[in-house]
Order: C-alpha cells, then sequence, then structure tokens
C-alpha cells in the first residue's frame, strides 16, 4: 500500500512480532471489546488455514498508533484485531501450561503477554485494554491458568462477557488443532503456529506523532480502501478538530456516548445515532453523504468541541427510546414506558430523529403526548402510510424544525407536511379492512391491541396477552400448509392465510394441537381458550373460509381506528 502523501513510513511487521516488540495501550475513548463470535472465528480459522497452506504471508489490515511520553504506543486503530491475537496466543500458552510445560509456558507468557518493564520493574501486559476491559482482560486472558485472579474476576459488563467468550473460542481452536497430532508433537506444532501469527501474519503499523496525524490518516487510509464505518470516520476528525486542550474533553464525551449507547445497541447503534441526531437537528442525510455533511458543518474548534459535548449529553435519551426500563422515562409514569415498549415491538426506526429532537425540545405534557400519538402514527403509516422512503424525508424535516422551535407543539407538529402524511380514521379503517401482514411481531401487537379492545369494552380490566413465544403465539385459522380437511381453492389459501382477520392468538400447548387440521378440528381446540375472546368467538362459527376472513377483519378495522 502507498504511503499517504507527507505521512509517517508504515512498518510491515507480523501482527505477533508487533505484540512482542511494543507496548500497546487502548486508550479510555476507544469502545470496549466488541468482536463477537462470528468475527473471533473467523480470524482464528483463517490464520489457521493461512498457516497450514503455508501461505509466506497473510494481511490483517492496518495498525495506527501515536506514541505517549513514556514510549508507549496508544492504538487509534486495530484494537479488536490485537486483542483477539493475544487471546489465541494466551490459549497457547494455557494448552502447554496444563500439558505441565512450565517453562515454554512462561516463555511464551514474557514475550507475548505480560512482561517485565526493564526502566520501571513492574509487570505490564504487552495489550493493555482500555480502562473498563483491562483488569478483567489481565485476569481472565493473561493470568496463568489456576491462577486466582482468573478464578476470582468475573465478567461485569458486556464487553467482558465477549473477552471470556472470546478466550473460551480460542481454547476450543487450539484443542482441535492439537489433536491433529500425536501428544508428544502438539505442542510444537502449536509454537510453530505461534511462530507463524509472529512472523507471517502481517499488519501494516502506522505510528504518528500525534492524534490530529492519526486521525487524518485515518481518514485517508478509508479513501484508499480501507473500510472504516461512519462512527469511525467522525470520531476521527472530530478529535482531530477539536483544540488541543480540549481534545481530553472531547475523548471523555465520546466514552461516555459510548457508555449511554451500549446498554441498548449492538455493533452498528453508534453509527445509527449519529446519523439520527445529525437528521434530527439538520434534516435528511443519506448514509454516504452524512461524513462529509458533517465536516463541512464542522468548521472551527468551537463548533468541534460544541458538537462533542451534543452528541455525549443526548445519547442517553436516544438510549432511552429504544430501552422503556430506563431511568429517563420516570417522571414520563408508566404510560409512556409502555407506549415507547410499544414503539420498539412495531420496528419503527425512521421515527426516532423526530421522537429525539421532540423530546429534546418540548415541554414534558407535550413529549407525553407526543409519544402516545405516536404509536398510532406508526401503525397507522404501517398500515396505510406511503411507501416507507417518501415517508422519512417529510419526518426528518419536521425533526429539524422541532429542533429549530418553529414547531412547538403536538398541534404545529401535525401542521407540518408529516402530521399531513398520517392516514386519516376512513384511510386507515378501509385499508385495515384488508391488510394482509406477515411479520410476526407487528402481527402480535395488533392482535393483542384488538384482544384489549372486547375487555375495555366490556368494562372488565383490560387483559395484557404476554406474547412471549414460548407461552403466546399467533394462530393461523387458515394454515400456511394447510392439510387434506381443508378444501378451498389453493390459491384462494395463499391469498388469506396473512391476512390479519385469519389469525388469532393461542397459547402455545393449544396452538401445536392446532397445527394444519380443518376447521371443525380446529374449534374444538379454540373453544379451551376462554381466556382469550377473540380465539373462543372462532369456537362459535360453523365454517371458515374468505366470508367469515373479511367480516371478522372489517369488525376489527373498527376497533383498530
Amino acid at each position: 500500500m502507498p504511503t499517504p502523501t507527507g505521512g509517517p513510513t508504515p512498518s510491515f511487521l507480523g501482527i505477533g512480532a508487533t505484540i512482542a516488540s511494543k507496548w500497546l495501550q487502548v486508550p479510555s475513548y476507544q469502545r470496549s471489546y466488541a468482536w463477537e463470535e462470528e468475527h473471533v472465528r473467523a480470524l482464528y480459522e483463517d490464520l489457521s488455514d493461512a498457516f497450514k497452506e503455508n501461505e509466506s504471508q497473510y494481511f490483517l489490515g492496518s495498525i495506527i498508533t501515536t506514541t505517549l511520553n513514556d514510549g508507549t504506543l496508544e492504538v487509534i486503530d486495530g484494537q479488536q484485531r490485537l486483542a483477539t491475537t493475544t487471546i489465541l496466543i494466551a490459549a497457547i500458552r494455557d494448552y502447554i501450561f496444563d500439558g505441565g510445560d512450565r517453562d515454554r509456558a512462561d516463555a511464551l507468557r514474557n514475550k507475548y503477554l505480560m512482561t517485565k518493564d526493564e526502566y520501571t520493574m513492574s509487570v505490564k501486559p504487552r495489550v493493555r485494554l482500555n480502562h473498563e476491559d483491562a483488569d478483567f482482560f489481565i485476569a481472565h486472558v493473561l493470568s496463568n491458568p489456576g491462577a486466582t485472579a482468573r478464578r476470582a474476576m468475573k465478567p461485569g459488563r458486556s464487553s467482558h462477557k465477549r473477552i471470556a467468550r472470546a478466550a473460551e473460542l480460542a481454547a476450543e481452536h487450539v484443542q482441535r488443532y492439537a489433536k491433529l497430532f500425536r501428544d508428544t508433537e502438539s505442542a510444537k506444532h502449536l509454537m510453530n503456529l505461534i511462530r507463524y501469527v509472529a512472523e507471517n501474519a502481517c499488519v501494516i503499523c502506522f505510528t504518528v506523532p500525534d492524534h490530529a496525524n492519526a486521525y487524518t490518516l485515518f481518514e485517508t487510509l478509508n479513501d484508499r480502501g480501507l473500510e472504516l464505518t461512519q462512527a469511525d470516520l467522525v470520531k476521527n476528525f472530530l478529535f482531530g478538530a477539536v483544540a488541543k486542550d480540549l481534545l481530553d474533553a472531547a475523548q471523555q464525551n465520546w466514552a461516555e456516548m459510548i457508555g449511554a449507547l451500549e446498554t441498548v445497541g449492538g455493533r452498528d447503534i453508534t453509527a445509527t445515532y449519529i446519523r439520527h441526531h445529525w437528521v434530527a437537528r439538520n434534516g435528511s442525510s443519506k448514509d454516504r453523504a452524512l461524513f462529509k455533511r458533517i465536516k463541512r458543518a464542522i468548521n472551527n474548534e468551537v463548533v468541534a468541541a460544541e458538537y462533542s459535548r451534543n452528541l455525549w449529553e443526548c445519547a442517553s435519551v436516544y438510549a432511552a427510546i429504544q430501552n422503556s426500563t430506563h431511568p429517563y422515562w420516570i417522571p414520563f409514569g408508566d404510560g409512556t414506558r409502555q407506549c415507547i415498549d410499544a414503539l420498539s415491538t412495531l420496528g419503527v426506526e425512521r421515527l426516532r430523529p423526530l421522537l429525539l429532537a421532540v423530546l429534546l425540545e418540548f415541554p414534558l405534557p407535550e413529549a407525553k403526548r407526543v409519544v402516545r400519538l405516536m404509536v398510532s402514527w406508526a401503525v397507522r403509516l404501517l398500515i396505510a402510510g406511503p411507501p416507507a422512503g417518501s415517508v422519512e424525508e417529510h419526518i426528518n424535516v419536521a425533526a429539524k424544525c422541532v429542533s429549530e422551535k418553529t414547531v412547538a407543539s403536538t398541534n404545529d407538529l401535525l401542521a407540518t407536511s408529516f402530521g399531513r402524511l398520517i392516514p386519516t380514521d376512513q384511510e386507515f379503517q378501509s385499508k385495515f379492512a384488508v391488510a394482509t401482514v406477515s411479520k410476526m411481531s407487528l402481527i402480535g401487537y395488533y392482535l393483542r391491541a384488538i384482544e384489549q379492545s372486547y375487555d375495555e369494552q366490556e368494562g372488565e380490566p383490560a387483559m395484557v396477552v404476554n406474547l412471549r413465544t414460548d407461552v403466546v403465539n399467533v394462530e393461523h385459522v387458515i394454515p400456511k400448509n394447510p392439510g387434506p380437511d381443508w378444501t378451498l381453492d389453493r390459491e384462494i389459501m395463499d391469498a388469506y392465510c396473512n391476512r390479519i382477520g385469519n389469525m388469532t392468538l393461542m397459547r402455545n400447548r393449544p396452538n401445536s394441537f392446532a397445527g394444519n387440521h380443518g376447521f371443525d378440528r380446529k374449534k374444538t381446540i379454540y373453544a379451551q381458550e376462554r381466556s382469550i375472546q377473540m380465539t373462543a368467538q372462532l369456537a362459535e362459527l360453523s365454517c371458515w373460509g374468505p366470508e367469515q376472513v373479511d367480516e371478522r377483519q372489517r369488525e376489527w378495522a373498527a376497533r383498530a381506528v
């Protein structure tokens, strides 16, 4: 790979040699260990395959570092590969240690895992993770098998659980590999694997003089084909843009933001949040154009610092949008929490920028009202709205207006182009009456709401149907794979199978008995579901077909309004 113009000269080393020859430290603002099982397996299998096929070089990508005052290299990019490779080396050390060759195990430990610093005379990890993971990584991975620290240290964070799982996968991988050879030969072959990792599994190492250079290089490498996420690009541009005396604060803001988000999201939550945060304040932006727009807007050190602080301040609100148990909702009450649960079930991610803007700008009573109405808007848009892509633009414009305070109430919001897109009662009822739904989370929510309407109508306490799939499930009256008792035309059955009116709620055990049987057999089972009114009603019918589905769904459409 050519060196970026004006940039540092890269070194080309095996990743094992990199670990053995340098002190590497992940800064506190970097995300914690994030690799899932699939990524760990892929690295270990690829390394073993390359070794078995005797590939002279196996390329693992780039590592970017900057030098601290004590000579330690701070890892700007590459921590996941460094940590996961260290875990594999530690697993080989464990295998050799358990086999009784303590001298060889200690040699591996001293070279690749924990080494005495000749200046301070303290034992230091060759790869030190961020402050949230460092102690667990040392105790659970770097320490010798049987060490008190390894037994005592329990995973306290999701990243700890990922580290522990990676260690399990590494141990399994080493055991499988060792079984390919006689017991007396396995340690020698494992040492050859370590030599391959040290010398032939190569990385390009860039060491730059300061963070600003690192972030510029980060972006340059991305332009040259090394894939980085939008979140990576934003983070590294932001750290390069803030004033040097504010860099520590910006890094801390980023770490606090990640801490808030990791409670609710997977790997892509940070990138999604950054996009939704931007959209809530600036209107629509396609994923591909987002980073360029952010770069144009953050045109001085003051704006960069302000943006960093705002990302952190809003992150907990965004996390709360996806977690009804979040303390943020305490002043809103249980009704709002139920609405947040409903929005999560409905899965309408495109509404989040608008909801974020409303929660940040509207007073509490108006915000509560919008959250409640947003459930209705979400269902109406799903059932009777225009295509999702055309709705999203209007949602984002409305969010921007809320952030700019030109829309300051629910009524103002309903007067925007987004508000005018929400289907009327008549439009919603007519579309609901003929709607077909295949996504089980959606049909489960619709059926639950309809079932509760029966109880409310009777003046009884609303029964909240438990929709856990190990308790209650969705039953198709006309089944997806009808048995011989069904005599309807197959095309008609296919057309009506996923109609809302053809579905009902049942406990799992009776549902399994219903299976693909004909209606006469099924209705005797439905009669046992007395606690679920919509299902018990089916037992009173003499037959089931398109006419009954249509009638039932028309009646439900009126309730759904």
